[in-house]
């Protein structure tokens, strides 16, 4: 089953409790939203861990203290009260503050990364660049994500679009000098292997084709053969992106498919790192 985006879940709070929207106030919930609250358990189950590895630790225990809170509470409506006791309700909880569980929860699930990004993050410190860094961590972790829920085009288009990013940035880290005495190394070395010749490249790399990437990044040389190869069998998958009927009957996305993709995007990210620490990029 797909992960749950926290954006759905803040949406769902403020749907169910409309007096939240804005900045308004929420009182005492009792037994009657028993149906709503529990829905909104199962949401929070449902939350991609990696997501929520994107909150800082005082917001992660807060989104579990606040989860627990609302389960237990579900868990005592199920069951008829003991006597003399007053009913069970969701209201305002010390170890949160004195804040309202369902408040917190609405404004972790804002303030929360639409993506599972920072399991990936730390694999992409030799970028040194924070909001590039963030921008392929998105890819790589729904790309990860996909796969894990089984949407397996998904995982094969966002690995492409890392793959893409990535061999761009290293592209840049060299001259058009570089790249033309590259691409002319890459035109001698198909011929003898007896494939077509690459299309010339465009002076501006952010120009060019996933192909290009990973053939003149072989050749720079600032990619190795080993993850150039596996970026070349994910190159097709990258076409499930395109709107034309024949190239997408030319592809279908598999389980397989998707883990080749994906398993490119982690062996460029770990060879650009491995370059970048001894000096080669």
């Amino acid at each position: 089953m797909p992960r749950i985006a926290p954006v759905l879940v803040a949406d769902f709070i403020e749907e169910s409790f409309p007096e939240l929207r804005g900045h308004g106030a929420i009182g005492t919930v009792d037994q009657g939203s028993l149906q709503t609250i529990g829905i909104l358990v199962a949401m929070l189950d449902r939350l991609d861990e990696g997501v929520l590895a994107g909150l800082s630790t005082p917001q992660y225990r807060d989104a579990l203290v606040a989860t627990e809170y609302l389960r237990t509470t579900v868990n005592r409506w199920q069951y008829p009260q003991p006597a003399g006791r007053g009913q069970y309700a969701v209201v305002p909880f010390q170890p949160l503050g004195n804040r309202h569980p369902i408040v917190v929860l609405r404004d972790l699930m804002r303030a929360a990364p639409e993506e599972p990004v920072a399991a990936v993050l730390p694999r992409l410190a030799f970028l040194q660049d924070p909001a590039l860094q963030e921008s392929i961590a998105t890819d790589i972790g729904s790309a990860e994500s996909a796969m894990a829920d089984g949407r397996y085009k998904n995982a094969c288009v966002m690995s492409g679009a890392a793959i893409e990013a990535l061999l761009l940035w290293a592209a840049q880290r060299r001259t058009q000098h570089d790249h033309q005495a590259a691409f002319a190394r890459v035109q001698t070395r198909r011929a003898q292997e007896g494939r077509r010749p690459l299309e010339t490249i465009n002076a501006d790399p952010r120009r060019w084709m996933l192909e290009q990437y990973v053939e003149v990044a072989r050749e720079l040389p600032v990619l190795s053969a080993a993850a150039a190869s596996a970026s070349m069998l994910a190159k097709d998958f990258r076409n499930l992106i395109h709107p034309g009927r024949a190239e997408r009957l030319q592809q279908r996305a598999t389980r397989g498919t998707a883990a080749q993709g994906l398993a490119a995007a982690i062996l460029t990210s770990e060879d650009l790192a491995d370059r970048i620490a001894t000096g080669q990029l």
